[in-house]
């Protein structure tokens, strides 16, 4: 089974500032990464 995601980020924070979404979509991205790498049981 393939596993696919979208995360979209419409945050308005200035640039230079750490957007709490891109941090949240970067941690997710990070969990999904790892799953992707570990083995499942079928």
């Amino acid at each position: 089974m393939m596993l696919k995601a979208l995360a979209l980020n419409c945050s308005l924070k200035a640039s230079p500032k750490v957007s709490n979404t891109q941090a949240l979509i970067d941690n997710v991205a990070g969990l999904f990464a790892v799953a992707l790498r570990e083995p499942h049981p079928h």
